[in-house]
């Protein structure tokens, strides 16, 4: 964005928003293979972003199961 300032702030929330992309991606069927699980693992070390941050935003992601 033209007039977006590029803060660490931005830079974290940018940076989040890629993982959970990424992690969007991987979670269609509510399972992670383990393939998913290293590509997920490198990208969340690459983008510095925290086990537990990683971990709050999958548990966000993960589809609701509906018991019956």
């Amino acid at each position: 964005m033209p007039n977006t300032e590029n803060t660490p702030e931005y830079a974290a929330y940018r940076k989040m928003q890629v993982y959970e992309t990424a992690v969007a991606e991987a979670l269609p069927d509510g399972n992670i293979s383990d393939r998913e699980r290293a590509l997920l693992n490198s990208l969340r070390d690459s983008l510095g972003i925290s086990t537990a941050d990683a971990e709050s935003l999958e548990r966000e992601l993960q589809p609701v199961q509906l018991s019956h």
